[in-house]
């Protein structure tokens, strides 16, 4: 702990530094009832080229001894560390040393988050600062909002703990990638040291500063803020922790909590699909099955579970057939997306399983499925206003600088293209004939990758088969009616077929719709059933 002032000229108001100081140099800045001692400056205690200052008790860290000791405490808990060169954020999962693909990556990556795969935030730029390290105490430190050398060059010293000796300062460069020292602003940095605080040498010459070192640091900084988000990336929870530019250390404890919150959502989430191997749990009719109509569903926690369940079932999907070059991503952006799919009519049962890694046991869901009143048509509208929506907010993101690597693919010319082709696209053309045999759609069949081909799916099959059949009843027709699937023919026709179902109608979707580059079909199905079949 020791004493700290800070310095501020009001002609320093607009420069970088005066802005990058703006909030510790308010007269009552956030953090006045935080610190021990907080003050404001007589006029008695400042020099005439400064408007007005504070005072207060800080700590400053020895980073030689802290970084270190931080390294300690993750060995003692069992923390590995590896070196490794990586192209690709995702890389990362690859290399754990368990052999096994990591659940959630930390990227803490600072500048290089500029080009880094998978990343590639171009709101990252450096700002170069230069620095003198000295021998000599002044048991203060202080900074200044500003210099007359300029306005990107800076006035601070700060002494560290346990003889770590006084660090000199220094520049605000926005922009500048220079790593190498500039000797002329390193003898600036020192005279205005001196200046500030005569005591540094006794009231002598920068002649009679014992220079340790010199050194020159990039600050990651990023336009809009540091990025604490979590997201996933080639089907692995990302959480991102950078663009902290000059305040790491004293940012670090709470960004480091709110990334470790993030880590928890994110292996909440994983921890859905960590269920008990199939030879340890009962049989699957002793398994819960909810039923849920979708009224009962919307603005619910249970919603929110189902719409990320069956996005990470969909990813997983699409990993196992890469030829279709699909993009990894949601299937479903948000859960209103997920009742939009099912509809006001839709009935969606729940699969649960224990999981015997939380506490109680408790259970997860494993698998669903969903059934509802058949409707021909491909819905296109609704698809084709999204895709619009999608382009305008990739044209606002390009427009801000946020474009990213998929900027190209998303132009207006690209997106009117496919737009054009999507509304040429009509009604299936069915051989079975639209009877009055009723029909119900099976949607949304999802079943964690660790419980398939374990019946599951089956289970959920006969469940829905069930109620379409009371349905069916209930509205006075029959005997017969039809169960109806409408799914992607190159990633689960054989399923279907295995199943009794036989394809009834198909429209091929052309290369470039929907991110596929290869183009894919889209197959209806269908299987005949009777109401006395129960």
């Amino acid at each position: 702990m020791g004493h700290t002032a800070l310095y501020n000229r009001s002609k320093d108001v607009n420069s970088s530094t005066g802005r990058y100081l703006a909030e510790k140099l308010k007269p009552e800045p956030w953090y006045k009832d935080v610190v021990p001692n907080f003050r404001q400056l007589s006029r008695d205690e400042l020099s005439p080229e400064f408007d007005s200052g504070t005072a207060f008790t800080s700590v400053c860290i020895n980073t030689a001894i802290y970084l270190p000791w931080l390294v300690s405490q993750c060995l003692q808990k069992g923390v590995v560390f590896k070196r490794a060169n990586l192209k690709h954020v995702s890389d990362a999962s690859r290399i754990h040393h368990s052999g096994q693909r990591a659940d959630v990556i930390v990227n803490c990556t600072g500048l290089s988050a500029l080009k880094f795969g998978g990343v590639e935030d171009k709101s990252m730029m450096p700002i170069r600062g230069q620095t003198v390290l000295v021998r000599n105490e002044a048991n203060v430190m202080c900074s200044s909002s500003g210099t007359d050398d300029g306005e990107e060059e800076i006035c601070y010293m700060m002494q560290r703990a346990a003889g770590g000796g006084t660090l000199l300062g220094g520049s605000y460069q926005r922009g500048n990638w220079d790593s190498q020292l500039d000797p002329n602003l390193a003898v600036r940095i020192m005279k205005r040291c001196v200046e500030l605080c005569p005591a540094l040498t006794g009231g002598k010459g920068i002649e009679h500063l014992d220079i340790i070192r010199q050194g020159v640091g990039l600050r990651p900084h990023r336009n809009g803020g540091t990025r604490i988000e979590k997201e996933k990336i080639d089907g692995v929870w990302t959480v991102h922790n950078y663009g902290h530019g000059g305040f790491g250390y004293q940012s670090s404890y709470g960004c480091s909590q709110k990334a470790a919150r993030l880590v928890h959502e994110a292996l909440e989430l994983k921890a859905r699909f960590y269920i008990i191997d199939a030879r340890e749990s009962k049989m699957h009719h002793e398994l819960e099955i909810e039923r849920i109509p979708t009224p009962d569903l919307a603005n619910t926690t249970k919603l929110n579970q189902l719409w990320q369940f069956a996005n990470d079932v969909f990813d997983d999907s699409l990993r196992q057939h890469p030829e279709l070059g699909f993009k990894e991503g949601k299937r479903f952006e948000q859960p209103q997306d997920f009742l939009e799919e099912m509809g006001p009519n839709a009935i969606t049962f729940i699969h649960y399983g224990r999981n015997p890694k939380t506490p109680g046991g408790r259970t997860e869901i494993i698998a669903t499925a969903g059934c509802k009143p058949w409707h021909i048509a491909l819905k296109l509208d609704e698809r084709v206003e999204r895709m619009r929506e999608e382009r305008r907010a990739k044209e606002r993101e390009s427009a801000q600088g946020h474009g990213g690597s998929d900027q190209a693919f998303y132009t207006k010319e690209h997106e009117d293209q496919l737009l054009k082709q999507l509304e040429k696209i009509g009604p299936m053309e069915h051989s079975d004939g639209q009877d009055d045999v009723p029909r119900w759609e099976v949607t949304t069949v999802c079943v964690h990758p660790a419980w398939q081909k374990q019946g599951l799916a089956e289970n959920l099959l006969d469940t829905v088969k069930k109620e379409a059949s009371s349905q069916v009843k209930a509205q006075g027709k029959g005997p017969r009616f039809k169960l109806m699937v409408r799914t992607t023919k190159e990633i689960n026709e054989k399923y279907w077929l295995r199943k009794g179902f036989k394809p009834v109608g198909e429209k091929f979707f052309e290369p470039g719709l929907f991110d596929s580059p290869t183009g894919f079909h889209i197959t209806d199905f269908s299987r005949d059933h009777r109401i006395d079949e129960e």
